[in-house]
């Protein structure tokens, strides 16, 4: 059998023939079977299993071959060439009865080839300084090397691995942790590292002012709330043309912008130990009346109807002025009248409804309180004109598009 534990089939032979087994280097064991048993001898064949003595004077049988550690034996019929042991090359007996087993291996074992096994050391955990930010920035944590970063100090899933890491937006403090990296080998420790998160100042710019208080008007009281120990104040403008704020470090005072003009702006209140920036904005549109509806008729240095502190004709601030055209105001501008200024009898009047003027129209209605004067008067669609308790002196020309209440006058 060979050494797989495969059968090697027994052939016929002849008294005298030879059975060559070449041996490979490193066969287990083996042994050599002798020659066929003659007639003389009356023995049996030599070989691992002897073969049986002769019977009647025949030749004793020849005795089997066992060799281990051999792999894929096989049996060269007769007449085939063969190396022979007394050197040269010899024939089989014709038919079955020669084995031949070759090595068809380099050896029981290769050629050494060498490892190296590396052994790195392992790192240390890395070191890192404790970041300050205000609320609602990112923190950029510096670490002194390589590191594996985690939100909780052992085990967990790494949040990324690079030497400097870069935090969301943070509202609170937070821990973060290191863990050192060289190639495969991670640092037995982690190193917290702490962003301390610093709150910001309240700022507060007050209400918008967007509201008909602002029609014909460019200036206004701007206040922004008042500044604690340790802060810094400071207005900015953020849009809208050529505005000024006349004390701009101040939490109350002034800003001057242009007539019909809307502007953006910021209250910054700044914590001097922190460094954290508080703001807040707010809204001043300066208003204009709605002209569209007198376009072309009302000029420079005539006066339109306010309305916004009653109905009161005397009133001064019940009016506008119009105002000339310019480089700034291509089509003019309207400036709320003050003081004991009315119109007079060489001032062209003019009034228009709410529907008409928008927000800058306080009332559909004009009283008269006192005598009165215009040099023309123009009564708009749905304006009432009450002449009833005093007299108007028009010079020129009175235009009734709306309704007048006592129609008589001088």
């Amino acid at each position: 059998a060979n050494s797989s534990g495969g059968a090697i089939s027994q052939p016929t032979r002849n008294p005298g023939d030879k059975i060559l087994l070449k041996l490979p280097q490193c066969a287990s064991q083996s042994r050599l079977p002798g020659t066929w048993g003659d007639s003389a001898s009356r023995l049996g064949g030599g070989g691992w299993y002897g073969g049986g003595a002769s019977y009647n004077d025949d030749g004793g049988g020849g005795g089997s071959s066992y060799i281990g550690g051999v792999n894929n034996g096989s049996t060269i019929a007769g007449n085939a060439s063969m190396p022979n042991p007394a050197g040269g090359n010899m024939n089989g007996n014709a038919g079955n009865g020669v084995v031949k087993i070759t090595w068809n291996g380099v050896g029981c074992s290769s050629a050494l080839v060498p490892v190296t096994v590396t052994v790195n050391a392992l790192p240390a955990a890395p070191t890192a300084n404790n970041p300050a930010i205000c609320s609602g920035q990112t923190a950029t944590i510096a670490a002194s090397a390589n590191a594996n970063w985690y939100t909780v100090p052992t085990g967990g899933a790494s949040i990324g691995q690079a030497q400097n890491y870069t935090t969301p937006a943070l509202n609170n403090n937070v821990t973060y942790y290191m863990e050192g990296v060289n190639g495969p080998c991670l640092s037995p420790t982690r190193t917290a590292v702490t962003v301390t998160v610093n709150a910001l100042p309240a700022s507060n710019a007050g209400a918008s002012q967007v509201s008909a208080a602002t029609c014909g008007k460019d200036m206004v009281n701007i206040g922004g709330n008042a500044l604690a120990a340790g802060q810094t104040g400071a207005w900015t403008i953020l849009s809208g043309p050529n505005g000024v704020v006349s004390l701009p470090t101040s939490a109350n005072t002034q800003f001057q912008g242009l007539y019909g003009a809307s502007y953006i702006l910021r209250w910054s209140i700044t914590n001097a130990a922190t460094g954290c920036v508080g703001q807040d904005t707010m809204v001043v549109t300066f208003n204009q009346p709605n002209d569209a509806s007198i376009a072309g008729l009302i000029g420079q240095g005539d006066v339109l109807w306010c309305g916004l502190t009653g109905t009161n004709w005397a009133t001064s601030t019940n009016w506008y002025l119009k105002q000339p055209a310019n480089g700034t105001y291509p089509n003019g501008y309207y400036q709320r009248m003050s003081g004991a200024a009315q119109p007079t009898i060489s001032t062209q009047t003019f009034s228009v409804s709410q529907a008409n003027g928008g927000i800058c129209i306080g009332t559909n209605n004009i009283d008269l309180s006192a005598v009165s004067n215009a040099e023309d008067m123009y009564v708009g669609p749905g304006v009432t004109w009450n002449l009833t308790n005093q007299n108007v002196n028009i010079a020129q020309n009175l235009v009734n598009n709306g309704t007048i209440v006592a129609s008589t006058g001088t």
